[in-house]
């Protein structure tokens, strides 16, 4: 699929932006950053550093040997600046001890400063990606950050900060434990904003090296919400969302092979269901997902036939007892009807029993108690292994999508690691785990570029900026995708920034499956339902119909029509639409104790001026309409049955 929607900032917009953003890095003494290097403090470079500069690179060394380096990168067009500093001693010596070191540190000041930001995933949490917004008032103090060392769990690094007439849309690129402020301390209306990895004081050993997190940053004018979330989507699909040769992973159809649901499945039982689906659904399937449980405990034993046995990772092996062809023989049965097929893996996690987990050499420090031990992805040993490993079992199966997930919190094993290492050493553990993980993400690009990487972390719990560029979040919560009202509300919260994530569910009826449509969509991901012969298959493949003339259109222009409830007798409703398709959709539910059965909604961003053909695509209801009416007066939806849904879709007529 091929995705450019174009930007949406006016030249004023461009211009203000850029004049913004030049005051912001002009002056090497006034950087929007600051760190305390031994005694003294630094808010840019003053003369203890000789600085040299290029347009996109700047490098200020200290008398001592530390070299600071900020590395930036610019959009115009999309009203986009994005940096990163990283610090090297070039000496042949301790360095001083570096702190308090934020990639971010800045003022803004303008009437009635907003903040608005969206909750973090954690399972069974029924707010997850809500969002939330604060009024900066004087003698407000905001310090946001994750929980455990997982980028997106619980909070998530993704913010408007609306002030006067204009905003900033930020956002963090740092896959650990990350540390956002906000702090509006006078009465003045002026805010000012910190970004850094949460903890870190340490000295660095000569030749030794450390990044920060990665900020970016888009500059808009206004106060409409809408505008802001769309610059956002806008720069994200036409400029970050992870391509290759032009393309990018389009809708996707999902069936699932969720080995985590019984050791029982094997090849056979594989073979059998991709048999059952071709024969029952409408319309092939794409992606094939093969989930936990494929591999080893130790040596040739298989794992253990017991609920959770999927859990026992730290083998990279097949099991050939259960897939004799190395899944080979599925693969080739997919590539016949063009589908191709995911494969699941946990590198970091290691169970006891396990070939990895005799090796500590291969492991960061585990602290007394844990369950878990944590493989060290900064060891060249271990990421060698892992990426060979990932090489050699993708390409005997023929998968084509490499998914990782993470089940377990690493601050711990870091912070014990860092303890090992003797004083001032806080935060260097994670520091370069980080960096390691995302040179591991981007080889494991280098062998397999076709794809993006899958990223899972108990759901959606690591897909900050810095591999929101390589991935797709297929499982964007670990929550029960049949709590209906929760997988609405996480809608309206998470298509306000992303839209690359899978819905799927196991209750098969429209208010089911339209409450977790998403451009890669799994009517149902398990293989017990599919299987069952007793089954009826007519609301399936009429739900995938109705998600078929939608799909495409997920990708655009975004418009919450309604807040966050978790009220059963709220109706809760959003909007996509497309200038390039002249098209869009609006979906909208009536929860089970509502009382009203009409609602009036105004829509956006249709053209005024011309006409549409407005389709209910449940009912087949079709009308004509002109664009202002919709606009202005609004579509009158009616739902006589609670809970249920209506999906219109309207496109422009010539």
């Amino acid at each position: 699929m091929i995705l450019h929607k174009g930007s949406i900032a006016s030249c004023d917009e461009q211009q203000h932006a850029n004049d913004f953003y030049q005051q912001l890095f002009a002056d090497p003494a006034k950087l929007p950053l600051s760190f305390r290097y031994g005694e003294k403090r630094y808010h840019g470079f003053d003369d203890d550093f000789t600085v040299t500069q290029n347009e996109n690179t700047l490098i200020a060394k200290h008398h001592d040997g530390l070299e600071v380096t900020l590395t930036r990168a610019s959009d115009e067009a999309y009203v986009q600046t994005e940096w990163v500093l990283s610090f090297r001693n070039t000496s042949d010596t301790d360095s001083k001890l570096l702190s308090e070191v934020f990639a971010a540190d800045f003022s803004v000041t303008g009437a009635d400063p907003m903040l608005s930001y969206s909750i973090g995933d954690r399972n069974r949490d029924r707010y997850s990606f809500t969002r939330i917004d604060t009024p900066m008032r004087p003698g407000t103090r905001l310090t946001l950050f994750p929980l455990y060392g997982k980028s997106t769990g619980n909070q998530r690094p993704y913010y408007r900060l609306t002030y006067g007439d204009c905003g900033l849309i930020l956002a963090l690129g740092w896959h650990g434990e990350w540390r956002a402020d906000f702090f509006a301390d006078d009465a003045n209306n002026t805010v000012r904003f910190r970004a850094s990895q949460f903890d870190f004081s340490a000295y660095l050993k000569p030749g030794e090296s450390i990044r920060t997190p990665r900020v970016f940053l888009i500059r808009y004018e206004g106060r409409d919400r809408n505008h802001a979330i769309n610059m956002w989507r806008r720069w994200y699909y036409d400029r970050a969302f992870y391509r290759y040769n032009g393309q990018c992973m389009g809708p996707t159809k999902i069936v699932g092979g969720s080995l985590s649901l019984s050791k029982s499945i094997n090849e056979e039982t594989f073979m059998h269901l991709i048999d059952q689906l071709n024969q029952k659904l409408d319309r092939p399937f794409d992606l094939f997902w093969v989930d936990a449980g494929w591999y080893y405990k130790n040596g040739d034993v298989s794992l253990d036939d017991k609920p959770g046995y999927w859990n026992v990772t730290g083998t990279w092996r097949i099991d050939e007892s259960r897939f004799p062809t190395k899944m080979k023989a599925v693969t080739d049965r997919l590539k016949q009807q063009n589908a191709y097929m995911i494969l699941w893996f946990e590198p970091e996690r290691v169970a006891a029993g396990t070939e990895l987990f005799e090796r500590d050499d291969l492991c960061v420090a585990t602290p007394d108690g844990a369950t878990w031990k944590l493989t060290d992805m900064s060891n060249p040993e271990f990421r060698s292994f892992m990426i060979e490993s990932v090489t050699s079992i993708l390409k005997e199966t023929g998968a084509e999508l490499y998914r990782q997930d993470f089940n377990f919190d690493p601050l711990p094993h870091w912070r014990k690691s860092d303890r090992e290492q003797g004083p001032n050493r806080n935060g260097i553990t994670e520091n370069h785990y980080i960096t390691a993980m995302l040179d591991y993400y981007a080889e494991i690009h280098r062998r397999f570029p076709e794809r993006p990487i899958d990223m899972c972390a108990s759901g959606g719990m690591r897909n900050d900026m810095d591999v929101m560029r390589d991935s797709v979040m297929l499982t964007f919560t670990d929550t029960d995708w049949n709590d209906f009202n929760v997988m609405q509300n996480m809608r309206l919260g998470i298509f306000e920034w992303f839209s690359s994530f899978a819905g799927g569910t196991s209750v098969i009826s429209a208010y089911a499956a339209q409450s977790n449509f998403a451009p890669y969509f799994a009517i149902q991901p398990g293989v017990a339902y599919i299987l069952d012969p007793e089954k009826p298959y007519n609301e399936i493949n009429r739900q995938f119909g109705i998600w078929e003339e939608i799909k495409h259109l997920m990708f655009c222009d975004y418009y919450p029509l309604s807040e966050f409830s978790d009220d059963n007798t709220t109706w809760t409703a959003w909007q996509f639409y497309d200038t390039e398709y002249r098209a869009g959709f609006a979906q909208f539910f009536r929860r089970p104790e509502a009382t009203e059965d009409k609602k009036q909604y105004r829509l956006y961003g249709l053209n005024p001026e011309k006409r549409y053909l407005v389709r209910e695509l449940n009912s087949g209801y079709t009308t004509e309409t002109d664009g202002a009416q919709l606009l202005n007066e609004g579509l009158l939806v009616e739902i006589q049955d609670a809970p249920g849904c209506a999906l219109f879709k309207f496109e422009e007529l010539d």
